[in-house]
């Protein structure tokens, strides 16, 4: 199912969710949890044209607002019951009151409620009480689980914060899961964080079922991908969020959102950006040339038709145009094409590798986040232990230099490929097509440098085991297999093979 899908699908539950009320008019007012979900799928003017005329935080001093039935869409937590109980005890709002949590309420919360109604003999004037399972954020191309710290709480803690941490995975997986409606059947390395999780996914499924085609949903640990958020990336959209600041679908300031030039180019690499960018925007000044030109009166009908289209379209690229210069300045103060050269060759593990290495972390122009990133990916290839212990000797102490140190004491360094987006010296190119600098050829032989670079890459294990499950390869044999349907794992059943473990 495609991402547009996704969030058209969370878009219509937040509007069901708004369309309760009898009324054509509520307030909606939601906590920052629940206001992280809905931002990027309903605009100010989008509530608008929903009904709703008042968007307030459920933390902040509001004033009460008599007539007007009230939408709470909030996290499932103590706090946020108590201060619902407190705005009905001070009698903001004497409408109908319209309660909605993005996951389950538990039975605790739900009897707090339940007790701070009935004292206050309130319990009629809650119309709805539900939980809407949405608990996830729809983010450009992804959906995000809003966990935080899940790195760190994925590989450390105790056994029993292990489990919090995959219940509360779980339940938002449930989420997803129930919004998109399928049927999940669940792979999962074997005796693993991402197994764990599975497991509890699996038993809320039985107890909430989902009608829905069924689909394999492959759940990995960060073992097979650990340095993934580390390695310097040269491809458009990454590139972005590294080097300009950047929060939820606004990166440098600007609304990127989900465009069609971002759907087109967000994944190639900077060259193909620039050129692309350079392509479309004279497209759209002739498109524009010819509406200025046009004679007929049909050819003006159709001017009129598709001019507002057509300046959105410029407007969306030209942002990206700045986007574009922006980050070339930050690359270069970066330095981040030598970065992704000598990432690039690490898998080699030679010593003038390693002393490039050195000199990078020893150097002054380079940023102490650039140094830990390097030093991190570095530490998980197979150097000497006394090479990467010069090294991390280097930098303050941090989680990600104890957890490459905590993989290398269990002799479980990896040595994954470079990513496949480019190589350093096309971003040079790139940042010389964007200033004025280098022509269009120099950009078309960057791309073509790209081409053959991805050649060379070859596959992650992340890639090539998830690749396996679904081909019928080794992890297809070894891996867990969750299925919701399956009462009790057959010996018979076909998806049953000897090294396989199935679980229902």
């Amino acid at each position: 199912m495609s991402t547009s899908s996704l969030k058209s699908l969370q878009t219509s539950t937040l509007t069901t969710l708004l369309s309760t009320p009898t009324q054509p008019w509520k307030i909606l007012i939601y906590d920052p949890h629940c206001r992280s979900i809905v931002s990027p799928l309903l605009t100010v003017s989008g509530l608008r044209s929903r009904g709703v005329t008042l968007h307030l935080a459920l933390d902040s001093n509001r004033t009460g607002v008599p007539g007007v039935e009230v939408v709470y869409f909030v996290e499932a937590n103590e706090e946020n019951v108590k201060r619902i109980i407190q705005d009905i005890e001070r009698n903001l709002y004497t409408a109908d009151i319209h309660i909605f949590f993005p996951s389950k309420l538990p039975r605790p919360l739900l009897e707090t409620l339940g007790l701070g109604l009935h004292s206050l003999n309130a319990v009629n004037r809650v119309k709805t009480l539900q939980d809407v399972y949405c608990d996830f954020r729809c983010q450009l191309d992804l959906f995000d689980l809003m966990v935080p710290e899940s790195f760190n709480r994925s590989i450390g803690g105790t056994e029993l914060e292990m489990e919090q941490f995959c219940s509360v995975v779980s339940s938002k997986l449930l989420s997803l899961l129930s919004v998109l409606q399928i049927i999940p059947i669940i792979r999962t390395p074997p005796n693993s964080c991402s197994s764990l999780i599975a497991s509890q996914t699996s038993k809320l499924l039985k107890d909430h079922p989902i009608t829905g085609p069924r689909v394999p949903l492959i759940i990995c640990d960060r073992d097979l991908y650990p340095d993934g958020l580390w390695w310097h990336e040269s491809c458009y959209l990454p590139l972005l969020y590294d080097v300009l600041s950047g929060s939820g679908e606004k990166v440098g300031g600007v609304d990127i959102g989900s465009g069609e030039f971002l759907r087109e180019y967000g994944y190639k690499s900077f060259p193909d950006v620039v050129e692309g960018n350079s392509t479309v925007l004279k497209g759209i000044e002739a498109s524009e040339a010819r509406l200025r030109n046009a004679g007929e009166v049909s050819d003006l009908q159709s001017a009129v038709d598709d001019l507002p289209k057509l300046m959105d379209k410029k407007k969306e690229v030209e942002s990206h145009t700045g986007l574009l210069q922006a980050a070339m300045e930050k690359i270069g103060e970066r330095q981040i094409p030598m970065l992704v050269d000598l990432e690039s060759r690490l898998s080699s593990c030679s010593d003038k590798v390693a002393k490039e290495v050195t000199d990078v972390l020893k150097s002054e122009e380079i940023s102490l986040e650039d140094k830990l990133r390097l030093a991190s990916i570095s530490g998980l290839h197979g150097f000497d232990a006394s090479v990467v212990s010069s090294w991390f000797s280097l930098l303050p102490p941090s989680p990600c230099l104890d957890f490459v140190l905590r993989r290398r004491s269990l002799k479980m360094n990896v040595k994954p490929s470079p990513p496949t987006s480019s190589h350093g010296g096309d971003l040079l190119a790139a940042a010389g097509s964007v200033l004025g600098g280098v022509g269009a050829e120099l950009v078309r032989e960057a791309g073509r440098k790209v081409e053959r670079l991805k050649g060379k890459g070859g596959m992650r294990d992340l890639t090539r085991a998830v690749g396996a499950v679904l081909e019928g390869g080794k992890e297809d044999q070894e891996w867990e297999y969750w299925d919701v349907k399956l009462k009790e794992p057959r010996v018979d059943d076909v998806r049953d093979r000897p090294g396989r473990s199935t679980k229902g």
